[in-house]
């Protein structure tokens, strides 16, 4: 499997590791047969994708997206979903929240939504317990159990 990425970062050891390649947006658009957004929301990244990039991925392509909803436009991924010039698309995120059932994109069988909770797993609501007993823990004046920065807690 052929790893492209797009950052502002370059990150060697992932290239190193998953034998990934940094490249131009353009690239990863045209490229790629799956694509995850895993960006902030800055405002560089509002409206980072619209009818013009949609457009560059081949028909074949997906894209997921797992960040912030208004960093792709909802219109134009309609419309490229609509018109089949890309294969599928699924979010977590939404420019306006909750989504209602009358969101257009729920419309499509090539689109799948969540009601962002997709990081509700099973194992990440347990490390959210853990969290909250070691804030009770502090809270309580005690130290926690499971500090993540533990050398400077001595």
């Amino acid at each position: 499997m052929k790893v492209l990425y797009y950052d502002a970062v370059r990150y060697e050891e992932a290239e190193r590791e998953l034998k990934a390649r940094k490249v131009s947006l353009q690239e990863v658009l045209s490229q790629s047969d799956y694509i995850s957004i895993n960006l902030p929301m800055l405002p560089e990244t509002k409206g980072l994708l619209g009818e013009r990039e949609f457009g560059l991925m081949k028909p074949s392509a997906y894209i997921i997206n797992l960040a912030r909803g208004p960093i792709w436009d909802e219109k134009s991924l309609y419309t490229a979903l609509k018109a089949g010039r890309i294969a599928g698309a699924g979010s977590d995120v939404y420019a306006v929240e909750p989504a209602g059932k009358g969101h257009p994109l729920f419309e499509l069988d090539n689109f799948v939504g969540t009601p962002h909770m997709a990081a509700h797993t099973e194992e990440a609501l347990k490390r959210m317990s853990l969290v909250a007993e070691d804030v009770i823990r502090v809270l309580e004046g005690k130290v926690p159990i499971h500090p993540v920065n533990q050398p400077r807690l001595g």
